[in-house]
């Protein structure tokens, strides 16, 4: 009369059986990527956090810091006043005796009588009561008075704040982070009177930033549009507002491969893995499929940033924004470690398969800061290490600033430079990305079985340095790129 299906539902015969809706094949979903911290070779974000702190040669006096120093103090106490063996002892007969007369006394509040007061006497010269179980005790969380976690604008805590050992360029010791690896400011001055390094085709690059556009004329930008652009940068409220509304006037129309407010989770860390990933507002770079596959396999922790497939690469012109109540301080610092990622990027690929790590003096980088009012832009170039076990050092220099909302003429030559920077970065960006593809092949076609039949192993891939060793991650860059070079000469030799 009833059959039974799989489920162990019963169904009568000659009815139709419904059939069970089909789950949908799962799809593999690419996994998170490794916060800055266990990329560096950090154990937790907590000792990655005690490491920014403990390398600082001054700890500012600021809300982080604050934070950390009661951080500390309450593990101190809480190590101190762990319950001892002896509080776990039984209650000896003679202590509660003690603790049995001094309740008939009333405790030392309640002497009321001279005869109480003799009691108290004869108690205490016995050695008074047995404090040894309150001793471990901790005290109240009261006793201390800790700092509440940071609020954003939002109210919602900083991710400073949410995860330890990843400090952002809000924290003052953002910068002293940077310089410590090698990454300078723009204006910084050296404790030996070092100059500030200016690249040698500084020359070159205002001069081309200078070059007219016929989309800025005035006939093509009229007074009018410049009106409608003061409209939208006065009317900005925030960050949000400024790339929204101010900003896709100021690069015009382009179809360069470019992103928004993505994160470099992809990247070798810059400097010791304490900071946060780098995430410009806006980027542009190239197109991954025009980077061979043999260079992405070999120096993609430099100059991939994201895990994203179509994301572009090779990040050498970036732009900070900020809102009107935005701090100029941590714009330009934010600008200062994006540009020294993509100055690592292009010389990475400038190096790829010569003997040694290549360094020019020249800037191939540009960054930008913008709050809908003001515009500065910046190049960032490497220089060689100042020592054997050094790491390379990056400089920053602005090439100048713009009041966009001043005259219609400044408008037109602030974003003159800026479209103008963003052509250059990326003839020089397909310059290297052409020459390190043609390496790469002409690596290949040497390596390949020759006339007697030998084929020269692949070089191996492993880009990362141990947490203990004292070679940085650019010196690592520099050893992958010559890889190259070291198997043309096996083959020679062969």
């Amino acid at each position: 009369m009833f059959d039974r299906d799989p489920c162990g539902a019963s169904t009568a015969r000659g009815q139709k059986r419904k059939r069970s809706p089909q789950i949908a094949p799962t799809i593999k979903s690419t996994p998170p990527p490794e916060p800055p911290w266990k990329r560096a070779g950090f154990r937790s974000a907590e000792e990655a956090n005690i490491a920014f702190w403990d390398n600082l040669t001054k700890v500012p006096l600021c809300p982080p810091a604050l934070r950390e120093f009661d951080r500390r103090n309450r593990k101190a106490v809480e190590s101190k006043n762990k319950p001892s063996l002896r509080s776990t002892r039984r209650c000896t007969r003679s202590a509660a005796r003690n603790i049995a007369q001094l309740h008939r006394l009333g405790g030392p509040n309640n002497i009321r009588s001279e005869d109480s007061a003799a009691g108290v006497k004869r108690f205490a010269r016995r050695g008074g009561p047995d404090l040894l179980d309150l001793r471990g005790c901790p005290g109240p969380e009261e006793a201390f008075s800790t700092m509440p976690p940071r609020k954003t604008p939002n109210g919602a805590p900083s991710s400073s704040a949410k995860s330890s050992g990843r400090t952002s360029a809000y924290n003052p010791g953002f910068e002293q982070n940077l310089i410590r690896h090698g990454v300078y400011p723009n204006g910084y001055k050296h404790l030996d009177n070092r100059a500030s390094v200016q690249p040698d085709n500084w020359e070159a690059i205002q001069q081309r930033l200078a070059q007219p556009r016929a989309s800025l004329s005035p006939s093509r930008f009229s007074e009018g549009a410049f009106h409608v652009y003061q409209g939208k940068a006065d009317g900005a409220l925030d960050e949000a507002d400024v790339m929204a509304n101010a900003f896709p006037i100021l690069q015009g129309e382009t179809e360069l491969p470019s992103a928004f407010r993505r994160t470099f989770q992809n990247l070798e860390p810059l400097t010791d893995g304490t900071i946060v990933d780098a995430e410009p507002d806006h980027y542009v770079g190239a197109r991954p499929e025009q980077l061979d596959t043999s260079i992405h396999e070999k120096l993609g922790p430099f100059v991939v940033p994201s895990k994203h497939t179509a994301a572009p690469i090779v990040p050498n012109n970036s732009t900070e924004a900020k809102g009107p109540s935005g701090t100029r301080t941590v714009l330009k610092l934010q600008a200062c470690y994006d540009g020294a990622i993509g100055a690592r990027a292009v010389q990475c690929l400038q190096s790829f398969g010569e003997p040694k790590p290549v360094y020019d003096n020249n800037a191939y980088t540009i960054t930008s800061t913008f709050d809908g009012e003001l515009l500065s832009m910046y190049t960032t170039h490497p220089t060689a290490p100042t020592n054997s076990r050094g790491r390379p050092e990056y400089h920053m220099n602005r090439l100048g600033s713009f009041a966009l909302v001043g005259t219609p003429d400044v408008f037109r030559q602030g974003a003159t430079a800026y479209r103008n920077a963003r052509d250059w970065t990326k003839e020089r960006r397909d310059e290297f990305i052409n020459t390190a593809n043609e390496r790469a092949r002409a690596s290949r076609q040497e390596t390949s079985v020759d006339s007697s039949g030998y084929s020269d192993p692949s070089t191996p891939t492993h880009m990362a340095a141990a947490p203990e060793s004292e070679t940085s991650a650019d010196e690592v860059a520099a050893d992958v790129v010559t890889e190259t070079h070291r198997s043309k000469k096996r083959v020679k030799r062969r």
